[in-house]
């Protein structure tokens, strides 16, 4: 019993800040009610419901199998840092700086090509970025644009349609930190 709350506590971390609990239900084709008792430790899903939400919430399913942190005071070194190409931003190149997602803060610097563009649309929460090395633009689309160089820092509420976009010649390097909004 105690792996259905895990997966249920696991779901529900990586869901938070990024979609409510219908908008899980539409993407995966699992019922509000069935992934709330999920959630809640209550349901026993399938491993092609585990595979269907994996999906949805565009994770690898064995991340809903990974345990919460047994202390709330977390160490990352920096040879066993995970490092890892985000599946919705395929060209951005993130290196964790907080050990997983069981906590209310996700801290990563990333690197991104010149010319290369993410979107912000896929979370909402609280974002912090802090430029390293390189230029980028944020750009939303009400038509804003603000130009960031090395130093520069800007937070943000998401979720917000717009681009973080690497202007410069060289690697574009930054440190984003992410406070998901409950949902």
């Amino acid at each position: 019993m105690e792996e259905h709350v895990a997966v249920g506590r696991a779901i529900r971390a990586m869901r938070r800040g990024r979609m409510s609990l219908q908008e899980l239900a539409d993407k995966s084709n699992v019922s509000v009610g069935s992934l709330s008792q999920i959630e809640n430790g209550r349901g026993n899903p399938s491993l092609a419901m585990l595979e269907r939400i994996a999906g949805a919430l565009r994770v690898d399913a064995s991340q809903l199998l990974s345990s919460p942190p047994t202390s709330a005071t977390a160490i990352v070194r920096d040879a066993e840092r995970p490092r890892q190409r985000l599946v919705h931003y395929s060209n951005l190149e993130v290196e964790m700086l907080t050990p997983d997602i069981w906590h209310d803060i996700t801290v990563s610097r990333s690197m991104m090509a010149p010319g290369e563009s993410v979107s912000d649309e896929f979370y909402s929460g609280e974002v912090c970025i802090l430029v390293q090395r390189g230029r980028m633009r944020i750009a939303s689309d009400s038509g804003e644009t603000i130009d960031l160089g090395p130093g520069d820092a800007i937070s943000y509420s998401l979720p917000r349609k717009g681009t973080r976009t690497n202007i410069g010649k060289g690697p574009l390097v930054f440190i984003g930190v992410f406070c998901p909004q409950a949902t």
